[in-house]
């Protein structure tokens, strides 16, 4: 079963951590960004009480939502839509150049 036909609630939290790496770390998506200030760098995954949160790196935002596209994103079937439609990376994912992901 792909990523694209999987449900939030069939995924292990490994699973939807992976995703959300994939997601931060693909070229052409806009990363999940702190609620509080969008100058800080890219939320990332954490898991709490079971749960996988998003935390910012530089204050103490946290979100509990995770969005549906961040769930269903598959880089391989980006790579081919992207390929499809003669897409090109326009820019490095903010965060990306200091490895946090």
């Amino acid at each position: 079963m792909s990523n694209l036909h999987k449900n939030i609630e069939d995924m292990t939290n490994e699973e939807i951590i992976q995703n959300i790496n994939d997601w931060q770390e693909y070229e052409m998506t806009h990363e999940l960004i702190c609620g509080n200030n969008s100058n800080h760098r890219p939320l990332y995954p954490i898991e709490e009480d079971g749960q996988v949160l998003l935390r910012c790196y530089d204050c103490n935002y946290i979100q509990d939502w995770i969005p549906d596209c961040v769930m269903a994103f598959s880089k391989k079937s980006a790579d081919i839509i992207a390929k499809k439609i003669g897409a090109s990376f326009i820019r490095p994912p903010k965060g990306k150049e200091k490895s946090f992901f």
